[in-house]
């Protein structure tokens, strides 16, 4: 399977799915005759510029079709990695197909790190801000001497 035939097949996947969480189904799905692929790292986009795709649900409304892989290495707990991954892109705006097709060699389905070390901290300034107010709004008279 080519690079694009596996794309077609992942964005035709997408737009099954997204018609039967809504209950209905797809009624026209056109690829266009040109793609346009962009890496933002560790993100892989591909965008069909004549493409879209119709519900049967709707009147004839057109949405345009394109899909996204993470292409990153994983960490054992199942995040990206900071490691960077060996593939050199000349043009960052307008990949290859060559070169997608080095990228989806390390296709993973880890997510972003969010963790935030300071989360305690600002819990804890959050409550002591909120019991002073609590405090001031309901002990404390308007006319203290």
């Amino acid at each position: 399977m080519t690079t694009l035939e596996f794309v077609k097949s992942e964005i035709k996947k997408q737009c099954e799915k997204q018609a039967n969480h809504y209950e209905t189904t797809v009624k026209e799905l056109v690829f266009g005759d040109k793609i346009e692929i962009f890496w933002n790292e560790p993100n892989l986009e591909f965008c069909f510029e004549n493409g879209y795709v119709i519900y049967s649900d709707s009147d004839g409304e057109k949405e345009s079709i394109g899909t996204q892989f993470t292409c990153a290495f994983k960490t054992p707990k199942g995040y990206i990695s900071s490691k960077k991954i060996n593939v050199s892109v000349k043009n960052r705006h307008n990949v290859t197909l060559e070169e997608a097709n080095e990228l989806l060699k390390f296709n993973t389905d880890a997510v972003k790190n969010n963790f935030d070390p300071f989360w305690h901290e600002n819990q804890a300034r959050h409550r002591n801000s909120s019991a002073w107010n609590f405090i001031a709004s309901n002990y404390l008279q308007d006319d203290c001497r």
